[in-house]
């Protein structure tokens, strides 16, 4: 058989026509990685442990948002802005509706010096003011905000 880009799905695995033996998981579930690592963050226990955890759930269940939210929030309050910026990165490219990922990436950009972007990032939240709960983008603003001044 000739091996082609294509992809076969089966039951929420992806099978690639070169590598047929090979299946990745693409669901979306809720891991046993991760309600372990949820368990543990919860009880500000063992940060590189939860890492770790959600790492491998993120892995096992790539589309699962929650993972990659924990993900980000363990490494910003690590004060590990570069990282966290990476996963709020990939965090929006999933959900790019979601207001509290965009402040969230805001925040990471202003942390990183990179205050051009979180500008921006911002403005389009206020944009967003007239499509979404007014109150949960006036509250995201000025926590943004007041960083950037």
């Amino acid at each position: 058989m000739e091996a082609t880009d294509r992809t076969h799905t089966n039951s929420g695995f992806k099978r690639t026509a070169a590598r047929p033996e090979i299946y990745l998981n693409l669901s979306d579930g809720v891991t046993e990685d991760f309600r372990q690592a949820k368990e543990l963050f919860h009880q500000g226990k063992n940060p590189e442990k939860i890492k770790n955890l959600l790492v491998r759930a993120i892995q096992l269940s790539p589309r699962h948002l929650k993972s990659w939210e924990y993900l980000a929030a363990i490494l910003w309050a690590q004060k590990m802005e570069k990282e966290a910026l990476l996963i709020y990165t990939q965090l929006y490219q999933m959900d790019n509706s979601n207001l509290e990922i965009m402040a969230n990436l805001t925040e990471c950009y202003e942390r990183v010096g990179l205050k051009n972007i979180a500008m921006s990032y911002l403005e389009y939240i206020v944009m967003l003011n007239s499509e979404k709960n007014i109150r949960s983008v006036s509250d995201i603003v000025n926590r943004v905000s007041v960083k950037l001044d």
